[in-house]
């Protein structure tokens, strides 16, 4: 994330008031229970919320004038596929929309 920032800062990617930084992540302690493990609870891949993800999924944090604004952790998927509508894009719009200001007439 550093090398993003630097680079925002030098001006590589033309001017930009603000950007977005996306990894993917594992939540906490994943390393510690087995993905097998049928008992040991897990959040609903149809929970919106996300930020309980053991297991990996997108995180995306927002910075404004080089600083750091906020992150948004889309909710896991198994299949590593976060194009739910209801759970992974609504919720990531709704992020962004915060933050960045609504999207362009026609974006989707």
């Amino acid at each position: 994330m550093l090398h993003v920032a630097s680079a925002v800062r030098a001006g590589d990617f033309g001017a930009a008031d603000a950007h977005a930084v996306i990894t993917g992540e594992y939540g906490a302690d994943h390393d510690r229970v087995d993905p097998f493990d049928v008992t040991a609870g897990r959040t609903s891949q149809q929970d919106v919320r996300g930020l309980d993800g053991r297991y990996l999924h997108p995180v995306v944090r927002w910075y404004g004038a080089g600083a750091f604004v906020a992150e948004h952790h889309l909710t896991e998927n198994l299949e590593n596929e976060w194009d739910s509508e209801e759970i992974h894009r609504a919720p990531l719009r709704a992020f962004l929309a915060a933050h960045r200001g609504p999207a362009p007439a026609g974006a989707a």
